[in-house]
């Protein structure tokens, strides 16, 4: 978690993962991502710019991620 931590202060982490997450936000882009992931997975294929020593973690309804301003202590609804 404390990698985690410290990319979530990082300027151009938050604004790729803002991207990430708006692409999320569209089913068909969702589906036509996780299809891609499993595809490659089940292949044994690399990902291209993913470490091969780690997961694809693909979420379910079981996670999800919470902000905080760490100034003010404010939950932040979007990122």
């Amino acid at each position: 978690m404390k990698n985690m931590t410290t990319m979530m202060k990082d300027p151009k982490f938050m604004e790729l993962f803002a991207d990430y997450a708006k692409e999320l936000s569209d089913p068909n882009n969702r589906q036509e991502m996780e299809n891609a992931l499993r595809e490659a997975e089940n292949r044994g294929d690399k990902v291209p710019g993913f470490p091969s020593d780690k997961d694809i973690l693909i979420p379910t309804a079981a996670f999800c991620a919470k902000a905080k301003n760490e100034k003010t202590g404010a939950k932040v609804s979007k990122l």
